[in-house]
């Protein structure tokens, strides 16, 4: 980043930040305190905790590296499951202090997820319906080791 702003500069011909401004910035910011609400549960703190715990399953239960790995043994539906999981937690830290700002942001979180899920689970359906399984495993040793073959409905 600090090399982008200095060419930025140079070419529009003006004086560049420091080089290591980004890494000032950085550490300015680990330094400082987490701001919570003085009525905020106990909810509002453990919340990233569940969400990071979720996306951490959900990225070990999808066969990235090998189908026969032992957390790759999931279904689609656990896969979106945990991603709603997570969606709840941050909707939930959001209504939990109680303020307007907290719980339209709850809302916008809710309302992403009515319109993601279930195009993701559309796509997901699409997939296992031609490899005749809901099992992430099986869907990619099909689609992986088919010949190629132009499938319309998974664009």
């Amino acid at each position: 980043m600090g090399w982008v702003n200095q060419c930025r500069a140079w070419l529009s011909n003006r004086s560049a930040p420091p080089l290591l401004l980004p890494y000032h910035m950085i550490r300015k910011l680990f330094m400082k305190d987490a701001v919570v609400a003085a009525n905020a549960s106990p909810l509002f703190r453990t919340a990233p905790y569940f969400v990071f715990g979720a996306m951490c399953c959900a990225a070990a239960i999808v066969p990235s590296l090998a189908t026969d790995l032992p957390f790759a043994r999931a279904d689609t539906i656990a896969l979106v499951g945990l991603f709603a999981l997570a969606r709840v937690f941050i909707a939930l830290a959001a209504m939990d202090i109680g303020t307007a700002f907290g719980a339209m942001g709850a809302r916008r979180e809710m309302f992403v997820g009515f319109l993601a899920e279930p195009a993701l689970l559309m796509v997901l359906f699409t997939a296992s319906l031609i490899s005749g399984s809901t099992s992430l495993p099986t869907i990619v040793d099909t689609l992986a080791h088919r010949e190629l073959a132009i499938y319309p409905s998974l664009a």
